[in-house]
């Protein structure tokens, strides 16, 4: 089953067809420079500590604005370098975690969203350690 996602909707088979990094998009990005591309890619993979501490302190202290807040900017910044895979299972989180602090949301909503954080948090965590890991396998294979 698809969840709808903004204007389109993402089924979770395709998007794990997805590169877990998609350089030709990340260049795209980064306006065809590749010297600033791999500098965004090398910033990616240092803030992960950092980034992911922020994702987790939110998730145990049950805070859901700061975790869709982090969640929002691991989407925006997994996209930037082609991450595809990671900003649409971070996409994901983001609106469940807004459906949690809406004012209007009904408590069945709220319920449910907290629930699909539940099951995905963990896994999009790993999904991150994961994409790192090939990105920092990239930087290692480019010629000096």
């Amino acid at each position: 089953a698809g969840k709808t996602s903004g204007d389109k909707t993402v089924f979770s088979s395709e998007r794990e067809e997805l590169p877990l990094l998609d350089t030709e998009l990340g260049l795209k990005y980064s306006g065809g420079m590749e010297d600033v591309y791999w500098e965004l890619v090398e910033m990616f993979c240092m803030l992960k500590n950092e980034k992911t501490k922020g994702i987790r302190d939110a998730y145990e202290k049950a805070d859901w604005t700061a975790y869709t807040t982090n969640v929002h900017g691991l989407k925006s910044t997994a996209l930037s370098i082609g991450g595809r895979r990671l900003s649409e299972a971070a996409k994901e989180l983001e609106m469940a975690g807004k459906r949690v602090i809406g004012k209007d949301a009904a408590t069945a909503d709220v319920e449910a969203a907290l629930q699909f954080i539940r099951e995905h948090h963990q896994a999009t965590l790993a999904l991150y350690d994961t994409m790192v890991r090939e990105a920092e396998a990239k930087l290692a294979e480019r010629p000096v």
